[in-house]
């Protein structure tokens, strides 16, 4: 990021700066470290992980600021734990308010941390992935006061941030680097090191358009400016694509080669040189992906990682060969028999991401040949109505397996009913008899001492 037509990072370090660290996550060592530390939803305090000699953003800032700076702090509004939706609110007095934008307007810079409380599994369960509302009117108020700003977000899984990094000077996406993740953090800031990271998911921009990195050619979402008399598509908004990451230098790549025609099974040959055109040492990770225009049978996926590589410690102007080697087999997929099917045809394989330098000779294309279906997962009846498998549904097969299931239920009921019957007339046939020894007992004493009570019992469960 740029501010003013000069890089807003890393942070000068050749002279005192006022710097306002500010924020709910720039002075905690437990909302930076997460859950699952010392307790199942996080440390209760900081105190709980002293043994871990941590550091704080606010503390490394202090810490690696230059000689004579001045390094003030507020947190703005504080998190305080909440069974709302929202899961956290962040609160602030308007005499705290008031106090911020006092300091932020007298910063040269103002390190904004922003970010979520510790939690793990069902107790960090959201309903919303908006950042807290209160956030986002903290970092209103300091956009107000300065235009110098520097967002970093602390967290677990990415929240919607509702514009406010438009106004942002930079952005530090920090996750939840845990206790010492205050030390790297301002490292990074002061330019200490050279960020290399890349993200690894799509950061989502909007509530309802969650676009993942993998996603079909034909998923796209309605322009702003749609044509006439027809609606106008686009490629669906996110705030960051998956694979985005900033550095303090820039990397071309140049002298791309393919192979251009491939038999399977076989190997796509990928090289390219990558330039550090940039004034100072960096890492960088090369991602390759592919993508196909066309399909016979499934809608294909807008594109594919299919390789990376990563390069440490690239010296400015120095130039290093990146090659790849991508098996075939890797440019399958699964159709809707569950068989990997291999096409035959164009594939295009693109360096780096788009808008990244190397936009102008990263698109190469390779032609496969002696492509087809070579493995079935599952056996799968070729009969198209069995194919078809829906979750909250019964396919062919399993509604004959419930109905056999009913039948021998009922099979058992029917037994039970017939044996129930059969023992009704034994029973009956057995008091019959017994009345019989009962009446032929007033010949013999010792026969009615045992007769008589037992030919009662039968007749009282008879009459129940």
């Amino acid at each position: 990021y740029e501010n003013g037509g000069r890089p807003s990072l890393p942070l000068r370090t050749d002279s005192p700066r006022r710097i306002l660290v500010t924020g709910p996550l720039s002075s905690s060592l437990r909302h930076q470290t997460g859950g699952w530390s010392a307790h199942w939803q996080g440390a209760k305090s900081d105190g709980e992980l002293a043994s871990q000699r941590g550091e704080t953003v606010r503390d490394a800032i202090a810490r690696l600021a230059p000689a004579g700076s001045s390094v003030t702090h507020t947190a703005g509004c504080s998190i305080v734990g909440d069974k709302g939706p929202d899961k956290s609110v962040c609160t602030a007095s308007v005499r705290e308010s008031e106090e911020l934008s006092r300091m932020a307007a007298a910063a040269e810079v103002v390190v904004l941390c922003l970010g979520e409380e510790a939690y793990t599994e069902k107790p960090g369960d959201l309903s919303d992935l908006a950042l807290h509302a209160g956030q986002l009117d903290l970092a209103r108020r300091v956009f107000s006061a300065n235009a110098n700003v520097v967002i970093v977000l602390v967290e677990g899984r990415p929240r919607l941030l509702h514009g406010i990094t438009d106004s942002a000077a930079a952005v530090v996406h920090a996750l939840l680097p845990g206790p010492h993740g205050g030390t790297a953090i301002g490292e990074a800031l002061f330019g200490y090191l050279n960020p290399s990271g890349r993200l690894p998911y799509t950061y989502p921009k909007h509530a309802g358009v969650h676009f993942p990195h993998w996603h079909a050619v034909s998923a796209l979402c309605i322009a702003d400016s749609p044509s006439f008399l027809a609606a106008s598509m686009a490629d669906c908004p996110s705030q960051w694509p998956f694979g985005y990451g900033l550095s303090y230098t820039r990397f071309d790549y140049s002298q791309i080669s393919i192979s251009k025609t491939v038999a399977h099974p076989g190997f796509v040959n990928v090289s390219l040189l990558v330039t550090n055109a940039g004034t100072r040492a960096g890492s960088h990770t090369v991602l390759l992906f592919m993508f196909k225009r066309f399909q016979q049978l499934i809608t294909p996926e807008a594109q594919r990682l299919v390789a990376f590589e990563r390069i440490d410690s690239l010296a400015p102007a120095a130039t290093r060969r990146v090659r790849f080697s991508i098996s075939t087999r890797s440019l399958r997929y699964i159709d809707e028999m569950l068989s990997t099917v291999i096409e035959d045809g164009e594939y295009v394989f693109r360096a780096g991401l788009k808008g990244e330098s190397c936009e102008g000779g990263s698109y190469e294309l390779t032609t496969l040949l002696d492509g087809g279906t070579h493995t079935r997962l599952l056996d799968v009846p070729t009969k198209p109505l069995d194919q078809v498998t829906i979750a909250h549904l019964y396919t062919r097969h399993e509604q004959w397996l419930v109905r056999y299931v009913l039948l021998l239920q009922l099979a058992a009921l029917l037994c039970v009913f017939c044996a129930g019957v059969h023992a009704r007339r034994a029973f009956n046939v057995l008091t019959r008899l017994l009345k019989t020894l009962c009446r032929a007992s007033k010949v013999s004493s010792k026969l009615a001492l045992i007769c008589k009570p037992t030919y009662r019992i039968m007749q009282s469960c008879q009459n129940v």
